[in-house]
This record gives structure tokens, C-alpha cells and sequence, in this order.
């Protein structure tokens, strides 16, 4: 989830979302790399769908939010979409 959470933040700076994939899975287990590459493109996939989402409940919209705090949001709604271990009623 670091993983994810620092690609996300060098692609909100400008880099290249499969460069800094690329570069930050050097050398990491092929479990993790699965998961990091899965929220990476999950989150950029699904970003327009993720705003909405956050427009509907938070009080700034997502453009106004600390980029770091709205990266851990967007992480955080696709790690519960993808994960069995998330309670299905929050889906």
C-alpha cells in the first residue's frame, strides 16, 4: 500500500504512472507487486468515480483536498473494492 500511496504521489507531481511502477517494484515480491500495480491502475482507472464519491460526503471537493490526504482516500475506497476483507455493506 506505501507502494501505491508513493507512485500515486510522484504521478500527482507529473511522473509517468508505469515509469514510477516500474521503478518503485525493484527488487519487491511478486505478492506486493500484484497488490501495488492493482491499486495503482485501480485508483487511476476509477479516479472521476472516486471524486464523485468524495464530493457526495466530504465537505471540500477532492480538487480542494491535501493531495496526500485525497491519494489515501482514493487508496483506501479501492483497497475495500477489491478486498474480501472489507465489509461488503461498505462496498
Amino acid at each position: 500500500r506505501q507502494i501505491a500511496f508513493d507512485v500515486l504521489t510522484a504521478v500527482e507531481q507529473g511522473a509517468s504512472s508505469g515509469d514510477e511502477l516500474d521503478r518503485a517494484l525493484v527488487g519487491v515480491n511478486s505478492r506486493e507487486a500484484g497488490l501495488a500495480t492493482e491499486l495503482v491502475f485501480g485508483v487511476l482507472r476509477r479516479r472521476a468515480q472516486l471524486h464523485a464519491l468524495m464530493s457526495a460526503v466530504a465537505s471540500r471537493r477532492p480538487e480542494q483536498m491535501d493531495a496526500q490526504v485525497r491519494i489515501a482516500i482514493e487508496l483506501a475506497r479501492i483497497n475495500c473494492a477489491t478486498s474480501t476483507a472489507c465489509p461488503t455493506t461498505r462496498r
